[in-house]
């Protein structure tokens, strides 16, 4: 949504069907994004046992992709403010996406540390459902959407369902069975990935 159709929102302040989809999408759109810049928590053990890291170093992936997750906040939901919080959440996606592939196949501790802060850029999304909700959002209507938007937060605990649930996925190693489909902890950023282009589409299409 342009600049334009945000004075128009926020004067008209009636749209109750388009508030309703931004934030169910907006909200669907945090979860993953949630999951993916928190995952490095649960998969720490397999990835340390694979690459035989220290606990300093494992500590340092997590570190990195918070780091991340927290700085570019500001100019984010800055920016939403100006070309809106459709094309800034899809391209967010879509950033995403790309470290979140390559983690998919890395083989290294460097090339790990840098795609996980790469990958932490998804913690930003926080700031831009806030302003997109905002916008669309009738001010006596602001405290329920902005809260179900907050209930986005449960994204932190997607992978660690994901592990329980099916416990064989974190099982293995090697960066790919039959050289395409990845193994191991390596099968939640390949799933994420495939996610994240989805909700990107989703979102375009809602």
């Amino acid at each position: 949504m342009a600049t334009a159709d945000v004075a128009e929102v926020r004067s008209g302040q009636g749209d109750y069907s388009g508030a309703n989809r931004v934030l169910w999408m907006s909200t669907f759109a945090f979860t993953l994004m949630f999951a993916v810049w928190l995952m490095f928590g649960v998969l720490g053990v397999p990835i340390q046992q694979e690459l035989g890291l220290s606990d300093p170093e494992l500590a340092w992936i997590s570190a990195v992709a918070v780091l991340n997750g927290s700085m570019w906040r500001l100019p984010a939901g800055m920016l939403t403010d100006r070309i809106g919080g459709r094309i800034v959440t899809i391209a967010m996606l879509l950033l995403t996406a790309i470290p979140c592939f390559f983690l998919t196949q890395v083989g290294s501790y460097g090339a790990l540390l840098i795609l996980a802060f790469f990958v932490g850029f998804a913690g930003n999304l926080f700031s831009v459902g806030i302003a997109w909700n905002s916008a669309w959002t009738p001010r006596e209507r602001q405290g329920y959407a902005l809260g179900v938007f907050g209930a986005g937060n449960v994204g932190a605990s997607v992978t660690k369902l994901l592990v329980v649930l099916f416990p064989g996925l974190v099982v293995g190693g090697g960066a790919a069975f039959l050289g395409v489909f990845p193994t191991g902890w390596r099968v939640f950023p390949a799933i994420y990935t495939v996610a994240l282009v989805a909700v990107a589409i989703l979102t375009f299409l809602v």
